[in-house]
């Protein structure tokens, strides 16, 4: 019965989680705007965990969801996973499912294996804010079980094939594990049918006192050590091959705080399947060979806005082995039958399906299609490539290879009418553009602007990027004798439109050279190779380099016309690292680092001041010899005119040597030339100017500017310093500490990278960015009493400016303290406490005139959240309940806002504040003075959160989960009105026909509401209006009394004059309908269930989605229902 409670106890805890959490959802998907600010914070997004609600299986997609917010824009979220140790962590990034803040990714069903999925979530705003969930990251993800695809063949336990002679069950099975240590079996069952194949097995664990080294834990199969995952709840394994006929003894085994070896031994029974020779004859290649396949159709109906309303994949995958040779090949094909437009919108997104062949085996590992290999955190991680990657292993050595797209070619989208239909329909989405049909005109060889007025006529030309319209002497070009306006020489027949290059006016050069389009860009092809190599020794230390070069693809069909060419970025980039680790004290001390060095160039810059570097050719000295046409009169057939009227004619332009007019200096310039483009082949990109100019944007060599560069390269050895003085590097040091009471777990963390590190392989890296991490952590009283304690120090531009020219640099410096406490004695409630102080100071810093450095603070920001967390479990009988709160306080300050001024206040509130009237200020507004509690802090807020959860474990195969919660924003600024959300939700689950059907319902009700905040806003209904202006006002006139009669009396000053008479009058004050902001509600209800058809081995699952919104505010709309479903339909063989 421990086994089954405890599997049960993973489920419900998972459906709490999720109603605690669709609470914090509605909040902040229902909180104002105006309550965010759009100035950096210094705060990384804040996640919001939605626990899943169904179990995932083999070869079926995977959808989560996460709630990502912050109070500046968020620029990306993605999401890390892997289903294997041994694999890399591929990425994906997410979505916005519904409102701005609720993130959605799929996992492709082509990628799901049974076993488990590790995962976490990264995200960071567009100030490069970033976090992930769970903190750890990779080295703490999350898990959840993938189930495989099992099958029931249905048979009686009598008909099972006959046990195998001779064997015996164990006499005894080992068990020494405390009480309070619960380690049950969850799978295989104890008698295993052939049909089941290989069967996996999952070992839970309920280590209520937290007793468990995680790192010492072990899983025996009949006394072999095997490859598991372990985490702090679940051990899996799945073998590669059958387990053969007869008894076998699984053997859990771990060590506690004091060093003791506790163990627990299950058993389970492999039945000989008995097969005849037709059926030999019939199924043995596929035996011999391991061969397993199937096929799946998923459907989607889904009519929500922005959402394709239907949504179709097919997949199908084969496994097979041939001796050590291990080979996996799976596609996956999404497509979309109904909705036309979402089968184009899909034409110009990058592809969504999916092809893999993978081979994996002792000594070399190959894949091909769809993978995302991981070299290092500052070279490639977590980006999908579509080509090749190849991994050779010797002994404790392993090269990496890999060669393919990160991001495929995609058309653009492009439409064109004709200018005539354009100028008639002007409100169209169409816009002009050059079309490249005309060329850029000098103006000056036709006589531009003459003195003499009555000397030129009023024509167009093109510039080269818009029409311009100019005084000409002529038409004729001086230069080739050629007339661009008239076909005869009496001028009486004007030449085709396009065959001109001057107009006559404005509207036809339009008409000749510019065109209305519709145009969506397109995207290149980005290439990618990688190299990596590492090598082991002594199981305790490992060294690596990796190296990738990547870059976009030119494609001039992308753009129709060139002035479409600005619109692409073609980037090259080369990533390099090293990176270590050393392993001691039973892989509980570890110190790992890695140091990173990155170039990058957009391809679009030209390379002229590079050459000018390399070459010496000064800034005064053009490359190429030209004219300059400035200041030329016009003259035609030895006839000249005097255009600008200074009384001299000057008949040719002036011709200006270029450096190729020097042969030292030419040859210097082609020497460098060809050292460049030798320097490209390398690369695999062009060298150009960006590497000088782009540090400010991010690219270059990472680390340096400029000039530094150009030191670098010309310093040799001596210049190798530069390489330090703003690296790009991470080191990580954890250890426990034994003290005589206890064990510290102590862990710290050194990162940081400059602005302009950049990888192609890796788009997780903060740049411009110092970070301190810190966290110790020890446990009392028999691990029944914990603490931890962390502080974390951030710094945002963190290099100084060296002089005035590089003027101001904003700097943020966020130091954040944590702290927890966590109190649990066996069959007593539990409870949690935690406290999170954070400090934020803005700096501007600079150089002033004085050359000294300067550092005034211009923001101060505090936060303080505070989180109890009470738990209990308790038993009625056969029935086990678990009961779950949270209660949050958070309390977020500005404490330089609050600034002295006039504020408008819109109802009779001013003056009850401390607010005066003055003359300085407006009619509907108040003087208020600067202090820490007045009522305008306007980026503080204060939030509290409620929530609680039961769920019910019953001995029949039935769940049920009950939760409440409530969320209260109220925002220090008392002219804004507290936001309150309400939710209610349950679920009940069951499972039918020997488990082969599994029936899940539930419902939750949310209610959101923001009352009227006691001011006049725009929209807001007045029931009196005294002066009928459509506006709010005061109750009346203010004076000031000067002769201190308490009345109006001559002399007295008029300070506000409502309808201006130089009288004092008194009005009865404005009265509004304080309407509410928010006063709506969402009832959603689920309802899904998968049912396992055994022969002829088919599974089927269907998903239904009900949702009705009602939002109660007078001028609302209301929204119809949505009602969403999912089919999908797997065979296997």
């Amino acid at each position: 019965m421990a086994p089954l409670l405890l599997q049960l106890k993973l489920n419900h805890d998972n459906s709490i989680n999720r109603i605690k959490l669709l609470m914090v959802r509605w909040l902040i998907c229902l909180l104002p705007i105006g309550i965010l600010i759009g100035q950096d914070d210094g705060l990384p997004p804040h996640f919001v965990y939605l626990d899943p609600i169904e179990d995932f299986y083999a070869r079926s997609p995977i959808e989560l969801e996460i709630i990502v917010t912050d109070r500046n824009e968020i620029e990306e979220v993605a999401f890390y996973y892997r289903f294997d140790d041994a694999n890399e962590f591929s990425k994906q990034e997410m979505r916005v499912s519904y409102q701005p803040v609720i993130y959605n990714v799929e996992i492709p069903l082509d990628e799901v294996e049974s076993g488990v999925i590790q995962y976490y979530f990264w995200a960071k705003d567009k100030y490069d804010n970033g976090a992930t969930l769970p903190s750890g990251g990779e080295d703490m993800p999350m898990v959840l079980p993938i189930y495989p695809i099992k099958q029931e063949k249905g048979k009686p336990k009598e008909e099972i094939p006959r046990l195998v002679d001779g064997s015996q069950a164990p006499e005894e099975l080992e068990d020494n594990l405390p009480y309070y240590l619960e380690i049950g079996m969850l799978a295989p069952f104890f008698e295993v049918t052939p049909e089941e194949d290989v069967p996996i097995v999952v070992i839970s664990v309920y280590d209520s006192e937290n007793i468990v080294i995680l790192e010492s834990t072990k899983l025996l199969i009949d006394g072999d050590k095997v490859s598991s995952f372990n985490s702090p709840d679940m051990i899996t394994y799945i073998p590669q091959d059958p387990f053969k006929p007869g008894y076998h003894i699984i053997r859990y085994e771990t060590k506690n705080n004091a060093g003791e070896i506790l163990f627990k031994e299950f058993s389970f029974f492999m039945h000989e399947k008995i097969i005849d020779e037709s059926e030999i004859k019939e199924t043995s290649w596929k035996d011999a060979i391991k061969f397993k396949g199937n096929l799946g159709w998923n459907t989607d109906y889904d009519p929500s806005p922005n959402r394709p309303i239907d949504t179709h994949k097919i997949n199908s995958s084969v496994k097979f082995q041939l001796g050590e040779y291990k080979f996996n090949l799976s596609g996956l094909m999404n497509t979309h039958i109904y909705d036309a437009d979402a089968r184009e919108e899909a034409t110009h997104r990058q592809p969504s399906s999916r092809v893999k062949i993978k081979m994996n085996s002792p000594y070399i590992d190959f894949h091909y299609g769809d993978n995302s290999p991981e070299f290092s955190e500052f070279s490639l991680k977590g980006t999908r490539v579509r080509g090749s990657s190849t991994k050779l292993k010797w002994g404790t050595w392993e090269t990496s290879f890999v060669s393919g797209e990160t991001k495929h070619w995609v058309s653009h989208g492009f439409s064109q009418i004709s200018y005539s239909d354009w100028t008639d329909d002007l409100d169209s989405d169409y816009s002009l553009v050059s079309n490249d049909e005309c060329e850029a005109v000098n103006p000056v060889l036709y006589g531009l602007e003459p003195f003499d007025s009555d000397l030129g006529k009023a024509y167009a030309i093109w510039t080269g990027v818009e029409c311009e319209e100019v005084v000409l002497y002529s038409t004729k070009n001086m230069m080739t004798g050629v007339d661009d306006y008239y076909d005869d020489d009496n001028k009486d027949i004007v030449k085709p439109l396009d065959e001109r290059n001057v107009f006559t006016d404005v509207e036809e050069c339009l008409q000749q050279c510019k065109t209305p389009i519709i145009y969506e860009k397109g995207f290149p092809i980005r290439q990618l190779q990688g190299f990596r190599t590492s090598k082991d020794f002594f199981e305790h230390a490992k060294f690596g380099i990796s190296a990738i070069r990547s870059w976009d693809v030119r494609d001039e069909t992308l753009t129709p016309y060139s002035i479409f060419h600005d619109g692409y970025t073609y980037e090259g980039n080369i990533a390099a690292a090293g990176d270590f680790s050393f392993h001691f004290n039973h892989d509980k001390t570890v110190l790992s680092g890695e140091y990173g060095l990155s170039m990058t160039i957009d391809q679009t810059y030209s390379d002229t001041l590079l050459l000018r570097n390399i070459s010496n050719i000064p800034d005064s000295l053009s490359f190429y010899s030209y004219t300059d046409w400035n200041g030329v009169d016009y003259c035609y057939q030895n006839e000249c005119v005097d255009i600008n009227g200074d009384g001299i004619i000057n008949e040719a332009p002036e011709f200006i040597e270029g450096a190729i007019e020097n042969d030292t200096i030419w040859a210097e310039y082609n020497s460098a030339k060809d050292k460049i483009n030798d320097f490209e082949k390398i690369l695999g990109f062009t060298l150009n100017d960006d590497i000088i100019t782009g540090y400010a944007e991010g690219r270059g060599f990472s680390g340096l500017t400029g000039p530094e560069l150009g030191h670098f390269i010309d310093g040799g050895l001596d210049s190798l310093h530069l390489l330090l003085k703003r690296p790009a590097f991470k080191v990580v040091f954890k250890t426990p500490i034994p003290l005589y009471f206890t064990e510290l777990n102590f862990q710290t963390e050194f990162n940081q990278a400059p602005l302009n590190y950049l990888s192609h392989g890796s788009s997780s890296i903060q740049t411009n960015v110092r970070n301190w991490k810190n966290k110790v952590a020890f446990k009392l009283l028999k691990n029944q009493l914990s603490f931890s304690f962390g502080y974390d120090n951030q710094i945002k531009s963190p290099w100084d400016p060296e002089s005035e020219s590089d003027g101001e640099i904003k700097r943020s410096i966020t130091d954040t303290k944590s702290g927890s406490i966590g109190l649990g004695f066996r069959n007593w409630p539990g409870i949690n406490y935690s406290l999170r102080l954070q400090e934020r100071k803005d700096l501007l810093v600079h150089i002033d005139s004085t050359l000294l450095l300067q550092k005034p603070i211009v923001g101060q920001k505090k936060l303080s959240a505070h989180t109890i967390a009470p738990t209990y479990k308790l038993s009625l009988g056969d029935i086990v309940i678990n009961l779950n709160g949270n209660i949050s306080f958070v309390n977020d300050l500005d404490e330089l806002s609050d600034t002295t001024g006039c504020y408008e206040i819109n109802s009779t509130k001013g003056e009850e504040w401390g607010g005066i009237k003055t003359d300085e200020c407006e009619i509907n507004e108040y003087y208020f003075e600067g202090k820490n509690n007045y009522p305008f802090n306007n980026s503080g807020t204060w939030a509290s959160t409620y929530t609680g959860a039961l769920s019910f474990s019953f001995p029949i195969p039935l769940s049920m989960n009950l939760g409440w919660g409530m969320s209260i924003n109220s925002p220090n600024d008392f002219r804004q009105s507290k936001t309150e959300i309400t939710v209610m939700s349950t679920k009940l689950g069951y499972k039918l026909l020997d488990k082969k059907l599994n029936v899940t319902i539930g419902g939750n009700y949310v209610i959101g509401y923001k009352g009227g905040n006691e001011f006049w806003d725009s929209g807001e209904e007045l029931t009196w209006d005294w002066n009928d202006n459509g506006s709010f006002d005061l109750n009346s006139d203010y004076y000031d009394d000067l002769d201190n009669n308490d009345i109006w009396s001559a002399g007295d000053t008029l300070i506000v004059d409502l309808n201006n008479n130089n009288e004092y009058d008194e009005h009865g004050a404005d009265e509004f309908d304080d309407a509410d902001e928010l006063n709506n509600s969402k009832l959603t209800l689920k309802f899904g269930l998968q049912y396992k058809i055994p022969e002829p081995n088919i599974t089927i699952g269907l998903n239904m989605d009900y949702s009705k919104a009602v939002d109660n505010l007078p001028s609302a709309e209301q929204a119809d229902p949505v009602f969403k479903a999912k089919l999908a339909i797997k065979f296997g063989f």
